[in-house]
């Protein structure tokens, strides 16, 4: 049976947030829904939750707990381009990414074979959590045999955040154990299973799946089929977008820095343009320079340039440059 692994960056917005704006970590901040009234807030930090604030609540119900609460908002194109930018250094250590679609910050990967190349499962998977630690993303990993299993693992934190399964039925008895809130069920539904004394996917389990559609609607139902594994599907990686690449030759060679930051946004303004059609932002760039050389002599440079956040600014990153 081959392995698969769940990585979950929780709360992905809020941590997008905060890596644009790190000076508010140190307070309570949260990302907030400003389109619906008075603003409600989605995600908040654990300084957030001192004060007694939490989801759901009304940006000024809020204010009102934590007078120096912070809060903006992380657009659906930041979400994506945060999404794709962890895939991207995930694939690093897995041929096989794929993100959760209902959860951002949730991915699962291959992990078959990968123990070979790190020795075990375990400093592959203190690889994985390092490198994203590195770009600013805390994370949680289970290393284990089933999407749905490693899922559960990794959302509830089994494992101080490091979980790893040494046969499918070690992974099974753990994901039994895991509440029905860190197994993706709604409020609405955890509310209503509490009141039989439901809170694990253990006990939903005990439950005869015939008669749950009926008495707690198609979320139910769905969740035993996960819950038993008959939902479990094989991993479906993205395929990694196609990097974009332009180049100039110049007639001549070009020794003024002013001339030559103009040619280079000749070729970035339309690679940002082709960018945007894709829905996507620019989170590094690779700037190569051929230097004039002596004949039979070739000399490159290359420099490696990344702006704070993904972008589409053209002034921003022709700065970098």
């Amino acid at each position: 049976m081959g392995r698969t692994a769940c990585v979950d960056a929780p709360a992905f917005p809020l941590q997008l947030l905060l890596n644009q704006r790190p000076e508010w970590a140190a307070g309570p901040a949260a990302v907030v829904d400003r389109d619906r009234p008075q603003g409600v807030l989605l995600w908040v930090n654990e300084a957030a939750r001192a004060a007694g604030v939490r989801p759901g609540l009304r940006f000024a119900a809020g204010v009102s707990m934590a007078r120096e609460l912070r809060a903006a908002e992380v657009s659906a194109e930041e979400i994506r381009a945060g999404v794709a930018r962890v895939a991207a250094r995930l694939g690093r250590f897995s041929p096989g990414v794929e993100p959760c679609r209902e959860v951002p910050g949730v991915f699962w990967l291959d992990a078959a074979g990968l123990g070979r190349l790190f020795g075990s499962a375990r400093p592959w998977a203190e690889a994985v959590r390092a490198d994203l630690a590195a770009e600013g993303f805390a994370c949680r990993i289970a290393v284990g045999f089933t999407r749905f299993g490693s899922e559960a693992a990794a959302r509830s934190g089994l494992g101080d955040g490091l979980a790893l399964f040494r046969t499918p039925a070690e992974e099974a008895r753990a994901a039994r154990g895991v509440s029905l809130e860190h197994w993706g069920a709604s409020p609405k539904l955890q509310a209503a299973l509490g009141r039989l004394g439901v809170r694990t996917a253990g006990e939903l389990l005990a439950l005869p799946a015939g008669g749950l559609r009926e008495r707690f609607g198609a979320e139910a139902l769905a969740l035993h089929r996960r819950a038993s594994g008959h939902a479990d599907a094989p991993l479906a990686p993205e395929a990694p977008p196609e990097p974009l690449a332009d180049r100039l030759d110049l007639e001549e060679p070009e020794a003024n820095a002013e001339r030559l930051l103009f040619a280079v946004k000749l070729l970035l303004d339309p690679l940002l343009g082709r960018l945007a059609a894709r829905r996507e932002a620019l989170a590094a760039l690779e700037l190569g320079l051929a230097l004039d050389a002596p004949p039979g002599q070739r000399a490159e440079r290359r420099e490696a340039l990344a702006p704070a956040a993904p972008t589409l600014d053209a002034r921003q990153v022709l700065n970098l440059v």
